[in-house]
């Protein structure tokens, strides 16, 4: 699980899970691979009947 700051508004925060693609299993990324400033982007993965925010690598 990731915090991320905004850029529209660094005062707000997300939560959500590093993934490699929208589809990606939430724990296939190794936390000690993750950098604090590292820029991601967000993608919607499809669960059930919602599509669910979760982050990769920009």
């Amino acid at each position: 699980m990731i915090t991320v700051a905004l850029d529209d508004d660094p005062s707000l925060r997300m939560v959500g899970n590093l993934v490699t693609s929208e589809t990606g299993a939430i724990n296939e990324i190794d936390p000690a691979s993750i950098v604090i400033g590292e820029p991601v982007r967000v993608v919607f993965a499809p669960v059930e009947d919602l599509r669910l925010p979760r982050w990769v690598r920009a």
